[in-house]
């Protein structure tokens, strides 16, 4: 079966881009064996990210995020696979008769294997534009030129950070990928996956994430709250022994979105709030089960995001050994 969805679709700022609608199939019906075979898509490791941002700053790159257009209906399946179309199909402009059946022969979203065919669409595509891939990180992939010059690329899903030393040979390899594979969004490097970067000269370059800072403040309906100092207070000492006993408190406590906020906050405190993530590693250790306290002790990292949501993390260019501070 398939059905509609709608989406609004915002800028990496949070303003409003355009709206969208999709047909997505049930992907929950399908049985392992028999209409999938593979499902696993890497994506790149955040530091691997950072580690390219830096190298790029480094070494006076061209950085440059690409953003291939509707990704997984690119991706031809090697399945035979036969889809239901939602009864309203004709209201959106399909003009196919009222629950047709129709066999696929590219991927659509919501199926179990389109991020793997994707991947491996994209893969291939960039192979087939002489790149190696990383053995370290599969999906870190490398140009080498006869001239000496290079251009490094991350992929996430359908976006690519691609940087270069030289223009010339990047703008070639951007006409040969885009005559494969249709690139929407080609621009300077500024926001990427959710990271805001920006290049501050020879003072370094920044990565935050504060509209995704924001958006959790929001979520979990705390903008009208009391910002703290620190991500945890000195005397919070989580343990399980805080965890109720009783079944009924148990399922109380369950139904707070804990899991989901802790989770939020470890991609943040992964990706460009080091700060948080000894609290963050504290809380996500009752992640399956949780009392008061840690909810409390989850919300007290919030707070601290009030405060502290538009820090940035900044990379300092130095040829020269830097010495090491421990405390």
């Amino acid at each position: 079966r398939t059905h509609f969805v709608f989406r609004a679709k915002p800028n990496a700022d949070g303003t409003l881009l355009k709206l969208k609608s999709r047909l997505v199939a049930n992907g929950n019906n399908q049985e392992e064996g028999i209409n999938y075979f593979a499902s696993y898509a890497p994506v790149a490791a955040a530091s691997t990210i950072k580690a390219q941002v830096v190298h790029g700053k480094l070494n006076n790159h061209i950085m440059e995020s690409w953003d291939y257009s509707s990704a997984y209906l690119q991706a031809t399946l090697e399945e035979n696979i036969e889809v239901r179309l939602p009864g309203n199909a004709r209201e959106y402009g399909l003009d196919i008769p009222t629950n047709s059946q129709i066999i696929l022969s590219k991927s659509i979203y919501g199926l179990v294997q389109a991020g793997n065919a994707w991947n491996q669409l994209l893969t291939k595509s960039l192979k087939g534009a002489d790149f190696k891939q990383s053995d370290y990180d599969p999906c870190l992939f490398r140009r080498d030129f006869p001239n000496g010059t290079k251009i490094i690329a991350t992929i996430y899903v359908d976006d690519l950070l691609v940087t270069s030393d030289s223009r010339e040979n990047l703008d070639a390899t951007y006409k040969i990928l885009s005559n494969d594979l249709k690139i929407g969004n080609r621009e300077p490097l500024g926001w990427h996956l959710g990271m805001r970067f920006q290049d501050l000269g020879e003072k370094g370059i920044t990565v935050d994430q504060d509209a995704y800072s924001i958006e959790i403040i929001n979520e979990f309906r705390m903008d009208m709250a009391k910002g703290r100092d620190t991500p945890k207070k000195l005397e919070t000492k989580l343990s399980k022994d805080d965890i109720p006993t009783d079944k009924a408190s148990q399922n109380e406590l369950q139904q707070l979105p804990y899991r989901q906020l802790v989770g939020k906050l470890m991609h943040l405190a992964r990706t460009s709030r080091p700060d948080i993530s000894e609290a963050v590693a504290d809380c996500s250790r009752f992640v399956s089960n949780w009392g008061l306290s840690h909810w409390h002790a989850a919300k007290d990292i919030i707070r601290y995001l009030i405060k502290t949501h538009d820090i940035k993390l900044i990379y300092i260019p130095r040829r020269e050994k830097c010495p090491i501070h421990t405390y």
